[in-house]
C-alpha cells in the first residue's frame, strides 16, 4: 500500500507514529507545527493537533496518547481528540532528539548532546535508568521500546543501534 500525505507535495520532516491498538498513522506537516491522523486506509481521522511550539519527535501509546518532544525542550501530551493532558515535562537539558514511551506509560527521552537516554515517570518525574551511550557512539539521537521492555538507542551518525535490558543493563 502507497499512503500519501494530502496535499503534501514534499515532506520535508516526516515523523510518523503508530498505534496498533487503534491502527492509526499520527504524521506531523512539513513545518513541525501539527500533527494529523489517518486510518490505515489513509484516511485523515480527528482532528489536526496545532503546537505551540515544532516538534522534534512524537510517540504513540497503546491507549493513544500522544508525546510531543518539543524544539522547546519540553514534553508535551495529547489525547487522541487533540486536548492537551498531563505531563507536560519541561526544562530538558542540552539537546533532546527522541522520545519513546512503554507499555507502562515511562517516557524515555534520547539527548543528542550528553549521548544519554533519560527517563521518567507517566506523571513526569525523572527517573532512572539513565542510560548513557557507548564510546563508539558519537550521536544518540533515537531511542524506542519494545513490549518487552527492552530499550533501543540510536546513533544516526554512526549507524550504531545499541539494546539495553529494561534496568538500562547493555
Amino acid at each position: 500500500m502507497v499512503f500519501r500525505v494530502p496535499g503534501a507535495a514534499v515532506l520535508t520532516l516526516l515523523l510518523v507514529a503508530c498505534s496498533a491498538a487503534a491502527t492509526k498513522i499520527y504524521i506531523a506537516s512539513p513545518d513541525g507545527h501539527k500533527i494529523t491522523t489517518y486510518t490505515a486506509a489513509g484516511v485523515q481521522t480527528g482532528p489536526t493537533i496545532t503546537l505551540p511550539h515544532r516538534l522534534e519527535d512524537m510517540t504513540v501509546d497503546a491507549a493513544g496518547k500522544i508525546y510531543v518532544l518539543g524544539f522547546d525542550n519540553t514534553i508535551t501530551t495529547y489525547t487522541a481528540a487533540g486536548v492537551q493532558t498531563t505531563p507536560t515535562i519541561s526544562g530538558l537539558k542540552g539537546g533532546p532528539t527522541g522520545i519513546a514511551v512503554d507499555a507502562a506509560g515511562k517516557i524515555y527521552v534520547a539527548d543528542v548532546a550528553s549521548g544519554t537516554v533519560t527517563t521518567y515517570t507517566p506523571g513526569g518525574v525523572r527517573t532512572i535508568p539513565t542510560i548513557t551511550a557507548p564510546p563508539e557512539a558519537s550521536s544518540l539521537q533515537g531511542v524506542a521500546v519494545d513490549a518487552a521492555g527492552k530499550i533501543y538507542a540510536a546513533d544516526y551518525v554512526d549507524g550504531i543501534i545499541t539494546t539495553y535490558t529494561a534496568a538500562g543493563v547493555k
